[in-house]
C-alpha cells in the first residue's frame, strides 16, 4: 500500500497503478504507513553451499526489485529497513531509482550500528549546498547563470535580493551578499576536447571565487619512478591501518619505487559481510591474489559472484567495475597496483551481478582472469630447482605483466638479474635468502617480500618446500 497525497488535496487521492502484478492503492491520511516488501525471487544455485545460502536474484528477480524502485520512487519515504541478503537488499535496488527518494534513510537491520534507537541525522537531510559569499549579488549571479549555464532555483527578498540558490553540473551553490562566510573554489569536471581552442582553463567569478575546469576524462598519469632494493619484513600490529571499506592496510613498498607502483598487504579480521560498494580503479595494472581464508566477490560482465581461495588470484582490469561482499575471518590478499596513486570510483547506478555475460571484453586493452589454485598446473621453471604455476595474467595483459607462484624443490641457487621495471617477491610460505656483493645476505621469512631493482645481480636461495608470489613488469622479466 502506498499513501500519496497530491498538493492541495486532502485525504489522498486514491492511484492504482501496476508494474508486473504489483498493485498501489492509497489510503486515508495517516501518520504513519508501513509498507513490507517481500523480497524478490532468486535464482537457483547448485555446487556451491554459500551461494545457496545467500543466492543473487534471478532476472525476474532483479525486474521485480526495479519495478518495486519505481513505485516507491515519488512515494515520499522517510526510512527504508532491509536485511543483508541478495534477494532483500534495498541498497541493490539501481541507485538511479533510490537516489530520487530524498528524505529516505536506508537501515541495514544486521548492523548494530543502525538499531532503531539510534539517533541519526541522515534520514532528515534532504540536500546540499555550498555558502558562496558575495559582495554584490547581481553580478555574481549573472556570471553562474550566463557564463557557466547554472538555473536559477531560488532568488530572495524580491525587492532587494541578497540570496541566491542556483545549481548545475551536479552541485547547488547558495549566493550570499556580505557573507562572511570562506571563499570556495569550484572543479568543473569537462570535456577538454569540446573546449574552444583558446578556452582559459581557470576563470575567476566576480565575486573572486576561482573556477577550475579541469578534464573530465584525465589519462591515467604513471610516474617514471625509480629502481629501488626493498625488503618489507611482517611486524607488529602497529604496522597495520585502517583503509577503504574498513580493511586492514599493511604497505609492502613503503617508498612506492617514486609513485610508481603499491603492494599491499590486506586483511579482514573477522569476516562476515563486507561494507563495500560497486567501485572502479583507474589504473594501468591490479591484480588481487588471495593469501588466506576467502573472499566472496563479483565483477562487471563476469557472471555470478565467485568465491576466491587461499591460492586464487584476479586480475583486475583497468576500472572494470566490482565489489567485495563478504569475507571469511582472518582474510589476507595481496593487492598490487600501477600507479601508486589512483581513483577509486564508486558507481551507485550498475547492479552487480550484471545481465552481460561477456568473459572475453577488454577494458583498456586487458581481459579480466580469475585463477584457480586447485585447476592450475604446475612446471619447471628455467631454475633447476624451481616450479611455477603460471596464473594467465601475462596473456591477458599482452605481456605487460606476469604473475606466477613458484616453488623450491630444494636448497637451489639462481641467478636473478632483470632490466624491467618491477621484480617484487612475496614469501608465501618457508623462506628464501637473497645475496648480492654489495648489500650482503638478506633472509626472508613468511609473509616477507621484496623488491629487486633492475640491472643488479643477486644469488636467490629458496629454503626446501617454500613458495614465493612472484609479480614482473613486463612479464618477459620474471626470474627463475
Amino acid at each position: 500500500m502506498i499513501h500519496r497525497r497530491y498538493p492541495g488535496e486532502y485525504p489522498a487521492k486514491p492511484l492504482r497503478e501496476s508494474w508486473f502484478g504489483w498493485s498501489a492503492i492509497s489510503v486515508a491520511a495517516a501518520a504513519n504507513l508501513v509498507l513490507l516488501v517481500r523480497h524478490a525471487e532468486k535464482a537457483e544455485v547448485a555446487g556451491n553451499d554459500m551461494l545457496a545460502k545467500d543466492p543473487v536474484l534471478s532476472p525476474a528477480g532483479r525486474k521485480r526489485a526495479e519495478s518495486v524502485a519505481l513505485l516507491l520512487k515519488d512515494a515520499n519515504l522517510t526510512a527504508v529497513f532491509s536485511t543483508d541478503y541478495w534477494t532483500g537488499r534495498i541498497p541493490r535496488i539501481p541507485h538511479s531509482f533510490v537516489c530520487d527518494i530524498d528524505h529516505a534513510g536506508f537501515f541495514d537491520m544486521n548492523s548494530s550500528e543502525h538499531r532503531a534507537d539510534r539517533s541519526d541525522l541522515v534520514p532528515a537531510m534532504c540536500a546540499a549546498q555550498v555558502i558562496v559569499p558575495c559582495y554584490d549579488l547581481q553580478p555574481t549571479l549573472n556570471f553562474f547563470v550566463e557564463r557557466l549555464g547554472f538555473r536559477l532555483d531560488v532568488i530572495f527578498p524580491a525587492d532587494r535580493p541578497s540570496t541566491a540558490i542556483v545549481s548545475g553540473n551536479g552541485v547547488t551553490l547558495r549566493l550570499v551578499a556580505n557573507s562572511d562566510a570562506p571563499l570556495p573554489n569550484l572543479r568543473l569536471m569537462v570535456d577538454v576536447s569540446a573546449l574552444p581552442k583558446d578556452a582559459p582553463r581557470e576563470l575567476r567569478a566576480p565575486n573572486g571565487m576561482k573556477i577550475e575546469l579541469a578534464d573530465a576524462n584525465p589519462s591515467i598519469e604513471v610516474p617514471e619512478g625509480k629502481q629501488e632494493f626493498v625488503i618489507t619484513r611482517l611486524g607488529g600490529s602497529d604496522v597495520w591501518g585502517t583503509g577503504r571499506a574498513g580493511m586492514e592496510y599493511r604497505d609492502l613498498i613503503p617508498n612506492r619505487l617514486g609513485g610508481r607502483f603499491v603492494a599491499s598487504h590486506i586483511r579482514i579480521a573477522k569476516g562476515g559481510p563486507v561494507p563495500d560498494y560497486v567501485h572502479s580503479h583507474r589504473v594501468r595494472f591490479q591484480m588481487i591474489f588471495c593469501k588466506a581464508g576467502w573472499v566472496k566477490v563479483v565483477y562487471e560482465d563476469q557472471g555470478p559472484p565467485f568465491v576466491m581461495h587461499s591460492g586464487d588470484c584476479v586480475l583486475q582490469p583497468p576500472q572494470i567495475r566490482h565489489q567485495v561482499l563478504e569475507a571469511s575471518p582472518g582474510l589476507e590478499v595481496i593487492e598490487i597496483g600501477c600507479p601508486a596513486m589512483h581513483e577509486t570510483i564508486a558507481d551507485y547506478d550498475l547492479l552487480l551481478p550484471n545481465n552481460a555475460f561477456n568473459p572475453d571484453r577488454l577494458f583498456s586493452g586487458q581481459r579480466f582472469v580469475r585463477h584457480v589454485a586447485r585447476d592450475a598446473k604446475w612446471s619447471q621453471c628455467r631454475t633447476v630447482g624451481y616450479e611455477a604455476r603460471d596464473t594467465g595474467i601475462a596473456s591477458a595483459t599482452d605481456g605487460l605483466a606476469g604473475v606466477r607462484v613458484v616453488s623450491s624443490s630444494g636448497e637451489h641457487a639462481g641467478a636473478v638479474r632483470h632490466y624491467g621495471e618491477l621484480l617484487f617477491l612475496f614469501v608465501l610460505s618457508g623462506g628464501l635468502e637473497l645475496r648480492n656483493d654489495d648489500l650482503g645476505r638478506q633472509g626472508l621469512g613468511k609473509d616477507d617480500s621484496c623488491v629487486i631493482p633492475a640491472g643488479i645481480e643477486f644469488e636467490l636461495t629458496g629454503h626446501p618446500g617454500s613458495e614465493m608470489l612472484e609479480v614482473a613488469l613486463p612479464a618477459d622479466q620474471s626470474q627463475l
